[in-house]
C-alpha cells in the first residue's frame, strides 16, 4: 500500500467523523510528505460554526482520533503538529507518518468508527447492560472525562429541563432557525448529496415533514412563536431525553486544545457504544446556547433561561470550577434500524496534491 492510498483511507476515516448536522467543515490533503487537516474554504466559509467555534473544534477533535485510529490499526505512527490559532485559510493540523515501504492494506469493516451513526428514533425502556456502560464510564481524553446519568444517578431529570430551556432560545433564534432548515435534506436528489439533514433520519410524526417545510419561513415561525409554537417544539425535541435509558454527557475544561480532547473522546465512546449494540443520539443544544449566551447572541427574551443553566449545570453534573458540558448523548438499546446520514463524496472533501 502506497503512502498516497494511505493517505486516502485516512481521508475516509476522517470523513466519518460526527459534526454539527452533517455540515462536514474540514477538508483533508495529501502533499507527499504530510496528510493535512484544515477548515474547509468551500463549505465553512460564512457558515453557523466558523473555524474556531466550539462546534468546528470538536469535529476536529473527532476527525482526529478517526486518523490515529485507522493510522494504528495499519501498525503506523505519526507526529501531529497543531495550531488551532491559526488563521481560518491556513491549516489545524499537519501529520507526518513513515512513507518508506509497502504498507498493510486496511480493512474499514474491522474498525468500528466506519460504523458510528446516530439514531434519532425511539429507544428500547431497557436497562443498558452494565457491561457497554463499564466501557466507557472511565473513558478519558487529557482532561476531558465521561458522566453517565443512568436509573441510579441523579441529576437526569435537571439536565433534561436545561435541554428544554434551551432548545426553547434555540426555536427562538432566526440564526439557528435558517442554520437548521437549510441543513434538512427533503428530495432524494438533496439527500444523495451527501451533506446535512436526511429528512427520513429524524422523528417525526406524520406530516411532519410538511410542517417543517411550513415553518422553513422565519416569518411564519416568529408568527407562530406568538402562539407558543417555540415551547411545543422543544417539547418534543427533548420528549426522548426524559425516556432515554441513560444519558451521557462529555464534560471538561474549555480552552481549544480542551474542546479538541473533548472531540476526541466524542468519537472513542460514540464507536464503542454502537460496536456493542447501543444507539447513540448526540445533544448540542445546551452547550451551544451557553456558547452564545458568552457571545452575546441569545435573544434578549430568553437570556433568563439560559443564565439560570449556566448557574445551575455545575450542581447536578458534579463539574469541577474549570469545567463545563461539551456535548450529551442520549443512548439506548435500539427499537429498529434506523436511516444512516450520508456522506459527501471523498472527492470533495479530499485532494491529493501529488497528483494536481
Amino acid at each position: 500500500m502506497t503512502p498516497s492510498e494511505t493517505a486516502r483511507f485516512l481521508a475516509t476515516a476522517a470523513s466519518a467523523a460526527p459534526s454539527a448536522d452533517n455540515s462536514q467543515p474540514l477538508d483533508f490533503s495529501w502533499d507527499g510528505q504530510q496528510f493535512i487537516v484544515a477548515y474547509s474554504q468551500a463549505r465553512g466559509k460564512n457558515k453557523l460554526f466558523d473555524a474556531h467555534s466550539h462546534s468546528t473544534l470538536l469535529t476536529l477533535g473527532a476527525c482526529l482520533e478517526n486518523i490515529d485510529s485507522s493510522l494504528a490499526s495499519l501498525g503506523l505512527s505519526g507526529q501531529w503538529q497543531i495550531d488551532v490559532s491559526a488563521a481560518p485559510e491556513n491549516p489545524y493540523a499537519q501529520l507526518t507518518f513513515a512513507s518508506a515501504g509497502d504498507f498493510p492494506s486496511p480493512s474499514s469493516s474491522a474498525l468500528p468508527l466506519f460504523n458510528r451513526h446516530t439514531n434519532r428514533f425511539p429507544y428500547k425502556p431497557t436497562r443498558i447492560p452494565n457491561e457497554a456502560l463499564d466501557a466507557i464510564s472511565g473513558l478519558t481524553q487529557s482532561d476531558a472525562r465521561v458522566i453517565i446519568l443512568s436509573h441510579t444517578h441523579t441529576g437526569k431529570d435537571e439536565l433534561v429541563t436545561y435541554a428544554r430551556l434551551a432548545a426553547e432560545a434555540r426555536f427562538c433564534t432566526q440564526e439557528l432557525h435558517d442554520w437548521l432548515m437549510g441543513s434538512l435534506r427533503f428530495t432524494p436528489d438533496g439527500i444523495n448529496g451527501g451533506e446535512g439533514l436526511d429528512i427520513h433520519t429524524l422523528d417525526l410524526p406524520p406530516f411532519g415533514s410538511l410542517f417543517m417545510r411550513f415553518i422553513a419561513n422565519w416569518r411564519r415561525m416568529t408568527m407562530l412563536n406568538k402562539f407558543g409554537t417555540y415551547k411545543a417544539m422543544a417539547f418534543i425535541d427533548t420528549r426522548l431525553l426524559v425516556a432515554a435509558p441513560a444519558l451521557v454527557c462529555i464534560v471538561g475544561p474549555m480552552g481549544p486544545n480542551d474542546i479538541i480532547a473533548a472531540g476526541r473522546l466524542l468519537a472513542n465512546l460514540w464507536s464503542k457504544l454502537n460496536e456493542k449494540g447501543i444507539a447513540v443520539h448526540p445533544y448540542y443544544v445546551i452547550t451551544d446556547q451557553l456558547q452564545r449566551l458568552q457571545a452575546d447572541a441569545v435573544p434578549s427574551e430568553m437570556v433568563d433561561r439560559i443564565r439560570r443553566i449556566r448557574e445551575e449545570l455545575p450542581l447536578p453534573l458534579k463539574l469541577h470550577s474549570d469545567e463545563t458540558l461539551h456535548m450529551v448523548l442520549r443512548i439506548g438499546l435500539p427499537k429498529t434500524d434506523t436511516p444512516r446520514t450520508r456522506r459527501l463524496p471523498l472527492s470533495t472533501v479530499y485532494k491529493d496534491l501529488t497528483k494536481v
